[in-house]
């Protein structure tokens, strides 16, 4: 974000402040991309539609049961 600051803060500096906005988006940007903002963003998404997929909570379902009864699980299971 320093560098892209600095820019911002020269162009208030000369009155060009107009062009502000491309080095502060450009900042936004990379930040959201350096902290992984937008995978995090597009996975709460996919749970979101995954958990109104009928077929998904389904296998979801059968696959807890399957969990809960069978013995060989048991171990893993408290």
């Amino acid at each position: 974000m320093a560098p892209h600051s600095v820019v911002a803060g020269l162009f208030l500096a000369t009155s060009n402040a107009h062009l502000v906005v491309i080095p502060a988006t450009t900042a936004t940007l990379h930040y959201l991309y350096k902290y992984n903002h937008f995978k995090k963003a597009t996975l709460y998404y996919d749970m979101q539609r995954l958990g109104r997929n009928e077929n998904y909570v389904a296998t979801f379902e059968k696959i807890r049961e399957i969990l809960l009864t069978d013995p060989r699980f048991e171990i893993y299971v408290e």
